[in-house]
């Protein structure tokens, strides 16, 4: 997310210190004076069995799942380093919905 992006959560309009303009509201300052670009960085390693040794009865077919880690920048000074496992499960084999 740019540093100047609206949704950007180091900027906001309740403090003027985080509009990313200078001290007259005329110019858009640089990127770190105010704000910063917040990045996702993120991967999925699918696995051919069950992270969690459930073994469920649709395992490859119906659900799947493995192993997942993130980096996030820009929120703290060091990245931010999250992991875990993940499952996804199909929940209807409708094209479109709403048919």
């Amino acid at each position: 997310m740019d540093y100047n992006h609206a949704r950007n959560p180091f900027k906001h309009g309740f403090h003027p210190d985080h509009d990313n303009r200078d001290e007259r509201f005329e110019q858009v300052v640089a990127e770190g004076r105010e704000s910063f670009t917040v990045s996702r960085n993120l991967s999925l390693q699918f696995s051919s069995t069950d992270p969690l040794s459930m073994n469920p009865p649709g395992w490859g077919e119906t659900e799947v799942g493995g192993q997942y880690r993130e980096t996030i920048s820009g929120l703290h000074r060091r990245s931010v380093q999250i992991s875990g496992t993940f499952r996804l499960v199909r929940v209807s084999k409708v094209a479109a919905l709403n048919q």
